[in-house]
């Protein structure tokens, strides 16, 4: 595993907003001066996350089950698919303490993907490995989305996202290639899912932006709602 790994604390915020209420939403914030992510070189950029559970969906039967602690394990590319070749790609922990963030992340490694995609998943990263192997974590769905991101600075960076055309596909046989998403399911629909991410304080124009609109803040988990859409025809036991 790389020795390129970073922390990260935050809180994060969800909307979801359906396709009238982002037009409106996107013209409010470009009239305050909100500008896309310099930090991205494409705006909007296609995300790519592979999530690991373990065999009896406990990730999913926590956030299901309202429990303010919970955590995610996937590794992540900003592509449109996880392609063999792929040479950005992230191996992430995400854990959540209702809306407080902490994640930990690791670039892997061409050689370490290529171990990925035959199915061989030891000796990459110790947290990897505990979380995969004391846990039997496995890969359990992909999901895959548009993003489109601002971002401004009030004590501290304030991200603002908008993930739309949220799929999933079972990683039953590879999991890689375009090929694979000729049948997703779809997530989300129509809606789009806005995200606030910040480290100390919500700026004054955010809190304007909710009242003016009346939006309401969700417990929104793209990993759980895909875990529905994929079982949609056949529930899982709640």
């Amino acid at each position: 595993m790389s020795n390129q790994k970073e922390q990260i604390a935050r809180f994060e915020f969800k909307y979801v907003l359906d396709p009238v209420t982002v037009i409106r939403v996107r013209d409010f914030i470009e009239s305050v001066g909100l500008e896309h992510d310099r930090n991205t070189p494409v705006n909007p950029y296609t995300v790519t996350s592979l999530y690991f559970d373990s065999v009896g969906l406990d990730d999913y039967y926590d956030k299901a089950g309202g429990f303010l602690v919970r955590k995610k394990v996937r590794i992540r590319a900003y592509a449109s698919a996880l392609h063999h070749d792929l040479l950005d790609l992230y191996f992430e922990i995400k854990n959540k303490h209702d809306m407080f963030i902490s994640k930990d992340r690791a670039v892997i490694s061409k050689k370490e993907w290529e171990h990925i995609v035959e199915g061989n998943f030891r000796g990459l990263f110790p947290l990897f490995d505990y979380y995969l192997f004391r846990e039997g974590r496995v890969p359990t769905v992909i999901v895959r989305y548009e993003r489109e991101a601002f971002d401004a600075w009030f004590y501290g960076r304030v991200r603002l996202t908008f993930d739309k055309h949220i799929e999933a596909i079972r990683p039953d046989a590879s999991l890689t290639g375009d090929d694979l998403w000729y049948d997703a399911t779809p997530v989300s629909g129509p809606m789009t899912v806005m995200e606030v991410k910040f480290a100390k304080r919500l700026p004054w124009w955010f809190l304007v932006m909710v009242e003016k609109f009346g939006l309401e803040r969700v417990a929104y988990s793209k990993y759980a709602h895909a875990v529905d859409a994929l079982y949609r025809y056949n529930p899982l036991p709640r």
